[in-house]
């Protein structure tokens, strides 16, 4: 081989095994390294890496108005996504996508499947010190004075006319089949009547509703990973914990839902459409004490079956048909649920407020007074004394013109959507309770937090917060074409005006509405000054228990919360 013949191949390897450098770069490395740090958008398949954690592994507990002491803290996590590529979404679908990593809010709403289409969000949270298997139970063995709503639901696997229902609060004998042996481990015990109870071949599913109002660390939680949702879009989170087979059976919602596994595994099966009110109750199991449905044999009856490990994510649009079972004995799922009033329940409200008006419109009466002539004419009967159809036009255009002017009337439009979407989906007697109805042994154990005034001053001194009750949605709204008129804060369906039209007083409202916590620090960043009109609002509040105040300070950047 001659000189410039070795040249020539030296040359040629160098330039061989660059390119193959670049080739695997670009083909191996890059998808490895994108997999692993992007979300992807991907058909549903039956096995995936799984997340090992839970979202659920520590008990806290404690009072309500000792509900500070448990919140949980730590580093967020950096989110680790990217865009998704977009869906077209319909009422009908044929696999379920899947997005991959921590839970974003902004790449969820590009998928544009809010409202229209499933999605599964694997990995969407990880380990967390929120909630425990043991905090349910002692939620459902509240005495019967306390607001605590739990169910227990329990059927023959297999079958669908079997669901039975029991409202709490329920006894240890009641829930035997959910104790644990030990409260630090949250292990659970072994069931002593299992051979008893296989005979009838019978599991059960213990429901508990609004925990985010007695665990404020997962109300924290929900602030942080669902706050993107205004707060009055919100409902509750319900807490479900079922042994292996425990379900509530075929089922659809009127609204959005985040289903998160926290412990254990379940199994999912998602109808592959949306399914009509009318075709709802067409299908409802007869007689059963639970809203069951039954639909073999129809195209609503074909599912997608999927499995939750802990920290997966299901989201649900309203009026999909979802059936889920636990598949281990540990099973604890959080619904994270959403809140939207339908016509008729806008409607209702209409006609509520109108029956104790006194307006022309609303007192004004039916009349016929240019028919009498024609009537005279004709004693005995005809069509001119039927219900024709003049007549019901003139009844319907005595609604019309009533309801036009309630609805022209911004201020009463303003207050009756304020009051319906902050109102409670399940009022309760004695939550959040007025600082007025506290007995001596509560006032003294709270400190100056149980005077409205000392409360106040204290946090404009720099003492402590004033914080948002949990569980309840707030919301607030100006006219803006009324200058005339301050802003409104709604809460617990109920209305507060706030008669200052200042900037300061809209950022006040904001952070409450957000969930901040009100601190002098933060009203001093914000560049509030609390006026003395703003002043009688927090005043309003902190008495009426929809605010109340807190010793930890909670204003440490650095400080925030393990999710």
């Amino acid at each position: 081989m001659s000189k410039k013949h070795g040249i020539h191949l030296i040359y040629f390897l160098f330039y061989y095994l660059l390119f193959l450098s670049a080739f695997l770069v670009v083909v191996v490395v890059v998808p490895v390294n994108a997999w692993e740090q992007t979300p992807q958008l991907l058909v549903l398949r039956s096995t995936y890496q799984r997340h090992p954690t839970s979202i659920a592994t520590k008990s806290y507990s404690g009072s309500r108005w000792n509900r500070r002491w448990n919140r949980c803290r730590g580093v967020i996590p950096s989110s680790l996504r990217t865009t998704p590529t977009t869906l077209h979404a319909s009422s009908s679908w044929t696999e379920i996508p899947s997005i991959v990593g921590p839970f974003d809010a902004k790449a969820f709403a590009e998928t544009q499947c809010w409202g229209q289409t499933p999605l599964l969000l694997q990995h969407s949270f990880g380990g967390t010190q929120v909630f425990s298997w043991k905090d349910m139970l002692q939620l459902a063995m509240q005495d019967e004075s306390s607001s605590v709503t739990s169910r227990l639901i329990t059927h023959q696997p297999g079958t669908l006319d079997t669901f039975k229902l029991d409202f709490g609060p329920f006894s240890e004998l009641e829930l035997s089949n959910f104790l644990i042996v030990d409260s630090d481990t949250e292990e659970l015990r072994d069931d002593p009547d299992k051979n008893e109870k296989d005979v009838f071949n019978q599991v059960s599913t213990l429901v508990v509703n609004d925990v985010d109002r007695w665990i404020p660390s997962l109300s924290d939680w929900m602030d942080i990973h669902f706050g993107f949702l205004p707060r009055w879009r919100r409902d509750d989170a319900q807490v479900s914990l079922a042994r292996k087979g425990g379900g509530i059976g075929p089922h659809v919602d009127n609204y959005d839902v985040f289903l998160i596994q926290a412990s254990g595994t379940r199994t999912w099966k998602v109808g592959l459409e949306t399914l009509s009110v009318k075709d709802e109750f067409g299908n409802l199991v007869e007689a059963s004490e639970v809203r069951v449905l039954d639909l073999e044999g129809q195209p609503a009856g074909e599912f997608v079956t999927i499995q939750l490990d802990p920290g997966d994510c299901l989201y649900l649009p309203p009026r999909v048909v979802h059936w889920g079972s636990a598949t281990s004995d540990d099973c604890m799922t959080l619904s994270v649920g959403c809140r939207a009033p339908s016509a008729s329940e806008l409607l209702q409200r209409i006609t509520e407020s109108m029956s104790d008006s006194s307006s022309i419109l609303a007192t004004a009466r039916y009349t016929d007074m240019e028919d009498i002539a024609n009537w005279s004419k004709q004693q005995h009967g005809g069509n001119q004394k039927g219900l024709s159809k003049k007549v019901k036009d003139k009844m319907k255009r005595l609604v019309l013109d009533l309801i036009e002017e309630q609805l022209d009337d911004d201020a009463f439009w303003d207050k009756l959507v304020g009051e319906v979407v902050t109102e409670p989906n399940r009022p309760t007697m004695d939550y959040p309770i007025p600082l007025s109805e506290m007995d001596e042994e509560w006032k003294t154990e709270l400190g100056i937090w149980a005077d409205s005034k000392q409360a106040l001053g204290g946090v404009l001194g720099g003492t402590g917060v004033l914080r948002r009750a949990e569980g309840i949605a707030f919301a607030w709204s100006v006219l803006e074409e009324n200058e005339k008129m301050g802003p409104i804060m709604f809460a617990q369906g109920r209305s507060f005006p706030l008669n200052d039209n200042s900037d300061a007083a809209s950022l006040l409202l904001d952070m409450i509405a957000n969930g901040l916590p009100l601190s002098r620090q933060r009203l001093d960043e914000q560049g509030v000054e609390v006026s003395d009109t703003m002043k009688s609002f927090l005043l309003e509040l902190i008495e009426e228990g929809l605010l109340y105040g807190d010793d930890d300070d909670d204003n440490n950047d650095d400080d925030e919360y393990i999710l």
